[in-house]
């Protein structure tokens, strides 16, 4: 399996760039945040998500070696997003009381690819010349379309900003 990453941010019509990512193939860590527009904060709390995830990757890699199965992937994954929504948490105080961020991120070891993700970044699987979404977006819209089968255009235009 030949994995590969690359980064490219564009912050638009923003004042500041609120993304943030990590490629760390020495890990199999790949990731990007992106700050919850909108919300003073935004690219802090994407900076401390992308920190975050890295050190406790760091960590357990120090500590007991990239090697393990499946489900210890898995595990360590869901623990690292765990300690990003504790740290983000915590450092929602004052004027960053309302900060957010996305998170979507893959750790590759050995044959297995663990994903994760908040919100609505997306992880896809580029193989023959094309692109497949693996994730969905975590959003009012998704969740009103995944339960009635059909939303309206009005209604996602109206919501589609909601996560």
């Amino acid at each position: 399996m030949r994995i590969s990453g690359h980064a490219y941010s564009d912050q638009g019509p923003r004042s500041q760039n609120e993304d943030a990512h990590v490629l760390a193939p020495e890990l199999g860590l790949f990731a990007v945040a992106d700050g919850m527009g909108g919300t003073v904060g935004g690219e802090v709390a994407s900076r401390l998500a992308i920190e975050t995830l890295l050190r406790y990757h760091q960590d357990i890699a120090r500590r007991e070696g990239l090697a393990c199965d499946a489900q210890g992937a898995t595990d360590r994954m869901k623990d690292s997003v765990g300690m990003i929504c504790r740290e983000v948490g915590r450092a929602c105080v004052g004027t960053l009381q309302d900060m957010g961020t996305t998170l979507a991120a893959i750790q590759v070891i050995g044959s297995t690819v663990v994903v994760a993700h908040v919100g609505d970044s997306r992880v896809y699987r580029f193989r023959d010349g094309s692109l497949a979404p693996l994730t969905h977006d975590h959003s009012f819209v998704n969740e009103l379309e995944s339960a009635t089968g059909y939303i309206s255009a009005d209604t996602r235009a109206a919501y589609g900003h909601i996560l």
